[in-house]
């Protein structure tokens, strides 16, 4: 299993964005059989972020499980 806060993970996207280990990175999160991240909704998500975490998840639906947590409030869902 791999843990990782969501806010932190935005932040190792887009520095992996700029030194190319980009694919290192995306294989790390391909590789555990759970996934877990934690905070979903918390920090500001930018579109190379949201691409990279929607790929992780497409890929984990044939691969392995994937588990996210939030404290963002359902009323703000559709906003």
């Amino acid at each position: 299993a791999a843990f990782h806060r969501v806010s932190d993970l935005y932040g190792a996207i887009s520095e992996s964005v700029l030194d190319a280990s980009l694919p290192k990175l995306k294989a790390a999160l391909y590789k555990p059989s759970l996934l877990i991240l934690d905070d979903f909704g918390i920090g500001e998500m930018t579109p190379v972020a949201a691409q990279v975490l929607l790929d992780v998840a497409d890929r984990r639906m044939r691969s392995g499980s994937l588990l996210i947590t939030s404290q963002y409030p359902s009323e703000k869902w559709h906003d």
